[in-house]
Protein backbone atom coordinates (compact mmCIF):
# COMPACT_ATOMS: atom_id res chain seq x y z
CA UNK A 1 0.00 0.00 0.00
CA UNK A 2 1.29 3.35 -0.61
CA UNK A 3 2.65 5.43 1.89
CA UNK A 4 -0.26 7.73 3.11
CA UNK A 5 0.11 11.89 3.01
CA UNK A 6 -1.77 14.42 4.55
CA UNK A 7 -3.26 17.41 2.47
CA UNK A 8 -2.76 21.18 3.21
CA UNK A 9 -6.94 20.87 4.90
CA UNK A 10 -5.94 18.19 7.08
CA UNK A 11 -8.27 15.52 5.47
CA UNK A 12 -7.31 15.90 1.79
CA UNK A 13 -9.94 16.04 -0.92
CA UNK A 14 -13.10 14.28 -0.48
CA UNK A 15 -12.71 10.99 -1.48
CA UNK A 16 -14.00 10.77 -5.31
CA UNK A 17 -11.12 12.57 -6.16
CA UNK A 18 -8.22 11.31 -3.97
CA UNK A 19 -5.52 12.82 -4.93
CA UNK A 20 -2.28 12.97 -2.87
CA UNK A 21 -0.64 16.74 -2.05
CA UNK A 22 1.05 18.89 0.63
CA UNK A 23 3.29 17.25 3.07
CA UNK A 24 2.99 16.33 6.57
CA UNK A 25 4.19 20.00 7.95
CA UNK A 26 0.89 21.55 5.86
CA UNK A 27 -1.63 18.56 7.20
CA UNK A 28 -3.14 20.46 10.63
CA UNK A 29 -2.87 23.64 11.28
CA UNK A 30 -3.66 25.41 15.36
CA UNK A 31 -6.82 23.73 16.74
CA UNK A 32 -8.21 23.78 19.78
CA UNK A 33 -7.36 20.76 21.88
CA UNK A 34 -10.57 19.83 22.90
CA UNK A 35 -13.09 17.82 20.28
CA UNK A 36 -12.71 15.47 17.16
CA UNK A 37 -9.42 17.82 15.86
CA UNK A 38 -7.57 17.01 19.62
CA UNK A 39 -8.32 13.00 18.30
CA UNK A 40 -6.59 13.81 14.59
CA UNK A 41 -9.60 14.31 12.28
CA UNK A 42 -10.08 18.42 11.91
CA UNK A 43 -14.31 18.53 11.47
CA UNK A 44 -15.73 19.20 8.14
CA UNK A 45 -15.03 22.41 5.83
CA UNK A 46 -18.96 23.33 4.82
CA UNK A 47 -17.72 23.11 1.13
CA UNK A 48 -16.49 19.22 1.42
CA UNK A 49 -20.49 18.75 3.53
CA UNK A 50 -21.59 20.21 0.08
CA UNK A 51 -19.56 17.91 -1.70
CA UNK A 52 -20.24 14.70 0.01
CA UNK A 53 -24.01 15.81 0.06
CA UNK A 54 -24.19 16.38 -3.63
CA UNK A 55 -22.35 12.81 -3.38
CA UNK A 56 -24.94 10.91 -1.74
CA UNK A 57 -27.83 12.75 -3.40
CA UNK A 58 -26.58 11.27 -6.78
CA UNK A 59 -26.37 7.70 -5.11
CA UNK A 60 -29.58 8.01 -3.64
CA UNK A 61 -31.50 9.18 -6.51
CA UNK A 62 -29.77 6.40 -8.33
CA UNK A 63 -31.63 3.82 -6.41
CA UNK A 64 -34.45 5.93 -5.27
CA UNK A 65 -34.00 6.05 -1.82
CA UNK A 66 -33.11 8.35 1.44
CA UNK A 67 -30.55 5.54 2.04
CA UNK A 68 -27.60 3.85 0.48
CA UNK A 69 -25.78 0.83 1.15
CA UNK A 70 -22.56 -0.43 1.53
CA UNK A 71 -22.96 -1.96 -2.10
CA UNK A 72 -23.61 1.91 -3.75
CA UNK A 73 -20.71 3.33 -1.92
CA UNK A 74 -18.38 0.13 -2.41
CA UNK A 75 -16.63 2.21 -5.27
CA UNK A 76 -15.65 5.61 -3.53
CA UNK A 77 -14.60 3.53 -0.25
CA UNK A 78 -12.61 1.01 -2.59
CA UNK A 79 -10.88 4.36 -3.53
CA UNK A 80 -9.21 4.92 -0.03
CA UNK A 81 -7.09 1.94 -0.15
CA UNK A 82 -7.77 1.56 2.98
CA UNK A 83 -7.55 -2.56 5.07
CA UNK A 84 -11.34 -3.69 4.45
CA UNK A 85 -11.50 -4.04 8.53
CA UNK A 86 -11.15 0.15 8.92
CA UNK A 87 -14.04 0.82 6.02
CA UNK A 88 -15.82 -1.60 8.28
CA UNK A 89 -15.18 0.00 11.28
CA UNK A 90 -15.77 3.58 9.89
CA UNK A 91 -18.80 2.18 8.27
CA UNK A 92 -20.29 0.66 11.38
CA UNK A 93 -19.57 3.88 13.75
CA UNK A 94 -21.26 5.89 10.98
CA UNK A 95 -24.19 3.89 10.17
CA UNK A 96 -26.31 5.41 13.84
CA UNK A 97 -29.32 2.96 13.82
CA UNK A 98 -27.14 0.27 12.49
CA UNK A 99 -29.44 -0.77 9.89
CA UNK A 100 -26.31 -1.45 7.40
CA UNK A 101 -27.59 1.83 5.50
CA UNK A 102 -26.59 5.53 5.63
CA UNK A 103 -28.03 8.64 5.44
CA UNK A 104 -26.72 11.54 3.95
CA UNK A 105 -24.76 13.27 7.11
CA UNK A 106 -23.69 9.69 7.82
CA UNK A 107 -22.00 9.22 4.70
CA UNK A 108 -20.70 12.71 4.62
CA UNK A 109 -19.07 11.81 7.89
CA UNK A 110 -18.07 8.11 6.70
CA UNK A 111 -16.01 9.83 3.66
CA UNK A 112 -14.70 11.80 6.25
CA UNK A 113 -13.40 9.96 8.46
CA UNK A 114 -11.89 7.71 5.38
CA UNK A 115 -10.49 10.71 3.56
CA UNK A 116 -8.81 11.61 6.99
CA UNK A 117 -7.46 7.82 7.27
CA UNK A 118 -5.58 8.00 3.58
CA UNK A 119 -4.35 11.41 4.72
CA UNK A 120 -2.56 9.07 7.60
CA UNK A 121 -4.75 10.42 10.68
CA UNK A 122 -5.69 7.80 13.25
CA UNK A 123 -9.08 6.24 12.96
CA UNK A 124 -11.15 7.59 16.08
CA UNK A 125 -12.06 5.74 18.90
CA UNK A 126 -15.05 7.85 19.69
CA UNK A 127 -17.22 6.80 22.65
CA UNK A 128 -19.89 8.54 22.69
CA UNK A 129 -20.15 7.92 18.85
CA UNK A 130 -22.69 10.86 18.83
CA UNK A 131 -20.94 13.79 20.00
CA UNK A 132 -17.79 12.50 18.09
CA UNK A 133 -20.18 12.96 14.96
CA UNK A 134 -21.90 15.80 15.34
CA UNK A 135 -18.43 17.82 16.26
CA UNK A 136 -17.18 17.03 12.80
CA UNK A 137 -19.50 18.72 11.56
CA UNK A 138 -19.21 22.50 11.26
CA UNK A 139 -20.92 24.38 13.69
CA UNK A 140 -23.84 25.95 11.46
CA UNK A 141 -24.89 22.61 10.44
CA UNK A 142 -24.88 20.95 13.84
CA UNK A 143 -28.57 21.18 15.04
CA UNK A 144 -29.79 19.80 11.25
CA UNK A 145 -27.02 17.30 11.77
CA UNK A 146 -28.26 16.47 14.99
CA UNK A 147 -31.96 15.43 13.83
CA UNK A 148 -30.87 14.06 10.99
CA UNK A 149 -28.62 11.19 12.57
CA UNK A 150 -31.40 10.87 15.87
CA UNK A 151 -33.86 10.04 13.13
Amino acid sequence: RPPRRATSSGVGPPPLAMQRSATASTMMPAMAEEGPAARGIPPIKPEELRTYRLFFSSLAAAIQSDTIGRAQAEPVLANTQLPRDEVDYIWSICDGDGDGRLRADELAIALHIAAARFGGLPLPQPRPVEQFVLALFPPSERASAAATIAA
